[in-house]
């Protein structure tokens, strides 16, 4: 037992994993501001109003600090569609760069070396980033609005009444299993 824990632990290290880990963690760090970046560029999209926004600033902000969220307030919702693109752009740059290194930690992991050039592997990193955001809103949805999602199902097909009640409890379950699903995707 002692041996396998000890065979474990060197190929973790022999295989640079944590290299890898911490690699893919700093990239999808990085990824949160052109994220955060694209969220305050659909704001003024939003019922939100900028005047009903300053009035909150006001009201919850000290007085220095309200300036200063105040400005950003006002310089996000003077943006233009360009910003927003950028915003995109380096959300999926930085995101799919996360991508690769776990790519790159599960080729070291199964000891495989990546046939791929530079370009395809960035691409393929990109599909499977974009997959994975897909993955991950489908099961927010699921968690979110799968109670309404079951009454309308239950309201259309009112047969179905054990087959609701089922899914009702196992949403969570269902939820888990895409993510695992997807990552199954990858290798």
């Amino acid at each position: 037992m002692m041996n396998k824990l000890k065979e474990f632990i060197s190929g973790i290290s022999e295989r640079k994993l944590s290299i890898y880990a911490t690699s893919g963690c700093y990239y999808m760090f990085m990824s949160l501001v052109p994220t955060i970046m694209i969220i305050c560029c659909i704001l003024p999209y939003t019922p939100f109003k900028q005047d009903m926004i300053l009035g909150y600033i006001e009201v919850y902000f000290s007085k220095e600090l309200g300036e200063i969220v105040n400005r950003i307030v006002r310089a996000v919702y003077d943006s233009n569609a360009a910003t927003m693109t950028v915003s995109i752009f380096l959300t999926l740059f930085s995101a799919s760069a996360s991508m690769k290194a776990l790519m790159r930690g599960m080729d070291s992991a199964y000891n495989f070396k990546q046939k791929d050039n530079f370009i395809i592997f960035s691409i393929k990193a990109l599909v499977y980033m974009i997959l994975l955001i897909v993955a991950l809103l489908v099961s927010l949805v699921i968690m979110v609005y799968g109670g309404k999602i079951l009454d309308l199902i239950q309201y259309y097909l009112p047969d179905l009444k054990l087959f609701n009640f089922s899914l009702s409890n196992s949403r969570y379950i269902i939820v888990l299993a895409i993510v695992v699903f997807f990552f199954m995707l990858l290798y």
